[in-house]
């Protein structure tokens, strides 16, 4: 087999599992699945509000979504590890599924984009996101951005730092597509501007001065 189709082969069997594992674990609050492949085996990271039902009762559940894996997936050896997800208002999964589950018990769209846009801000985040698809208003379908703070779009900032994930509702009027993303604080761009107070600076290379000055003449 060639090395190209392989590769995508196995991003295809990648995608397959997320897929899998979002919709199993959906009662969980999964919002991040990282597959990586190891030596020894596959390596399943499953970042989750509720992790103590991802693992079920004396582990039942996690055995059998690693049997599931192994057999209908292929996976090598599957080694299944769970986490709790700390602050669940800077996960664009867990988020974007928030705004879909409010889309469906009848909530306003506007009301739910500006709940989940106050409380992402108030976790700290750097700047936010949320596109709105569908039937929102009318018969006619159309698009709503809401955006607050400061986000990437383009560059490898963006693909670095900024995280985004995919959500649908499905209320009478018909499919609703959310999308999520989000800037994580305590991130630093290229174009970050730091204003030095010159004053300051002056004065602590004049103590390291004085201070080198006194360790030589030791």
């Amino acid at each position: 087999m060639a090395v190209e189709r392989k590769f995508i082969q196995d991003n295809f069997k990648k995608l397959a599992v997320r897929e899998y594992l979002q919709k199993e674990l959906d009662r969980a609050g999964c919002g991040e699945i990282d597959i990586q492949r190891t030596p020894l085996g596959t390596r399943v990271i499953i970042k989750a509000q509720k992790p103590g039902l991802v693992i079920g009762r004396k582990g039942a559940s996690i055995r059998n979504l690693t049997n599931i894996l192994r057999k209908e997936f292929g996976l090598d050896n599957p080694q299944l590890e769970v986490y709790e997800i700390e602050t669940p208002e800077l996960n664009p999964y867990v988020m974007a599924k928030t705004i879909a589950s409010a889309l469906e018990r009848g909530v306003h769209f506007r009301r739910a984009a500006y709940t989940a846009l106050r409380r992402i801000m108030d976790a700290g985040a750097r700047g936010v996101e949320i596109t709105i698809s569908g039937k929102l208003t009318g018969d006619r379908a159309k698009t709503v951005k809401f955006i607050a703070g400061y986000l990437k779009h383009c560059g490898e900032p963006a693909f670095r730092y900024v995280k985004e994930a995919h959500a649908q509702a499905l209320p009478k009027p018909g499919v609703i597509g959310v999308k999520v993303k989000i800037m994580p604080p305590g991130v630093t761009l290229p174009d970050d501007i730091e204003v030095v107070d010159l004053e300051k600076v002056e004065e602590v290379e004049a103590e390291k001065e004085e201070q080198s000055n006194g360790d030589s003449e030791e």
